[in-house]
């Protein structure tokens, strides 16, 4: 295959890929070079292309198929877990994704990637295929409302989190007890009020904001370390402070049902 077929049906491809394609051709690897320096190729980072050839060429590249491309082990989380899963409140130019390397932020077309390391066996995902075919793993919807709720200032704010998150048609609330049971007492209260405030279309049970009750016992716990505190924000059934005052806050959850 001719480089150019290749750069005109591959939107995005690694080194290691493009090795593979063309193996020991130093001919074809001063090709590339030289669609870099002309623009026809974008090199986003080491290892990373991005084609600007044929119909790519001023088309936006999706940021999905950029971070998977990145690391063998991306994991999309966060913002980018909640716009995978269809129920991200706020537009967004961050890429966020798990990955057991150490790698560094980067930045291309406008938007922010975010590698942020993690043991990905702590990590409850599952994969799906991006529109290249890779396969790519994402936070399970029970990891995702997790993690938001623990790190609300990386995920967008509270706000952003709460309507979010809220978006979630179904949730398997054994698998978030079960997630949860590892993070701190605060963690449980986080969930807890939540699972309470959307016990109707959640199905939540009794016997289950009850396990959750369990695992929040003892702590008094606050959405972020700067929340302001007052008593137009105490859920006192939960022990937990909102972010803004309750009728606000529940003006936030608004779930798709």
């Amino acid at each position: 295959m001719a480089i150019s077929q290749f750069l005109g049906r591959t939107p995005v491809f690694t080194s290691n890929e493009f090795e593979v394609m063309f193996p020991n051709s130093q001919t074809d690897r001063n090709l590339l070079s030289r669609a870099v320096a002309s623009g026809k190729v974008d090199k986003v980072r080491r290892g990373v292309y991005v084609s600007r050839t044929g119909r790519f060429e001023g088309s936006p590249v999706d940021p999905l198929q950029v971070a998977a491309a990145s690391t063998d082990d991306c994991t999309f989380c966060l913002l980018t877990a909640l716009q995978v899963h269809g129920v991200l409140h706020n537009l967004v130019f961050r890429n966020q994704f798990y990955t057991e390397r150490r790698m560094m932020p980067f930045t291309y077309a406008g938007v922010d990637y975010q590698p942020i390391k993690v043991d990905l066996s702590t990590v409850a995902a599952r994969e799906r295929s991006n529109a290249q075919g890779r396969r790519v793993r994402v936070s399970t919807r029970e990891q995702t409302i997790l993690d938001c709720l623990d790190s609300p200032s990386v995920a967008g704010g509270t706000e952003n989190v709460l309507r979010s998150v809220s978006g979630f048609n179904l949730v398997d609330i054994d698998a978030l007890i079960s997630l949860t049971s590892a993070r701190s007492a605060a963690s449980a209260a986080r969930v807890g009020w939540l699972a309470e405030s959307l016990a109707e279309p959640w199905h939540v049970t009794q016997s289950q904001l009850g396990r959750l009750h369990d695992l929040a016992s003892g702590a008094t716990a606050y959405f972020g370390s700067g929340t302001r505190v007052g008593a137009d924000r105490w859920i006192n059934n939960w022990r937990l402070y909102l972010p803004a005052p309750r009728d606000e806050v529940a003006s936030w959850l608004n779930p798709r049902l």
